[in-house]
């Protein structure tokens, strides 16, 4: 099937950033599925996110909704996609099925820095991610400051939480972020 694929000029061989793979066109997504060759996986993601929002809803938020935004999107992963702010109602009917551009890498600190531009009030972000951050020491330079910000006292608590879902989470990572020492005592993850 591959081979058939291939020589219809529906996958290809491509080098990018370094790395060599094949890229598979619509029409040979299309053919897999249609013949049973490859089946859509089950979105894992949006009743998790659907249940923490509506936590974050129902015991924390402040009358102003939550904000959701998509991370690791784009052409490397440095991208977000704000879906916006979401109350109890619209939360019951939207789809959480994905960015339009998902990204070659998983970059954190763009979303991060997203939500930190308003520093005005104390704010809980939870990020969800399936596998490995591809900038965790970005991450960690970027919460030492956040620790800083905070114990100086020029911006509101704030606490980030990463939710590893999934077989290819990097947990190593998780606790590393979990553990940090941030020389404030200030506890950010």
């Amino acid at each position: 099937m591959i081979d058939s694929y291939k020589a219809k000029g529906w996958i290809q061989e491509v080098q990018k950033d370094g790395k060599r793979f094949e890229a598979w066109q619509k029409n040979a997504h299309e053919d897999a599925i249609k013949n049973g060759y490859m089946s859509y996986t089950t979105n894992k993601v949006e009743s998790l996110i659907h249940d923490c929002t509506k936590y974050l809803l129902d015991e924390l938020e402040s009358g102003e909704g939550v904000e959701l935004i998509y991370w690791a999107c784009g052409k490397q992963g440095r991208e977000v996609e704000i879906i916006g702010q979401v109350d109890e109602e619209s939360l019951n009917t939207m789809k959480i099925d994905g960015p339009k551009r998902f990204g070659e890498g998983t970059f954190l600190a763009p979303a991060m820095k997203e939500f930190l531009k308003a520093n005005d009030k104390k704010q809980i972000l939870v990020f969800v991610t399936d596998g490995r951050l591809d900038d965790l020491n970005e991450v960690i330079q970027l919460t030492k400051q956040l620790a800083q910000e905070i114990d100086s006292e020029s911006r509101p608590m704030t606490k980030c939480v990463l939710i590893g879902v999934g077989d290819h989470i990097d947990k190593t990572q998780l606790e590393t972020l979990d553990d940090l020492e941030t020389d404030y005592d200030v506890d950010i993850w």
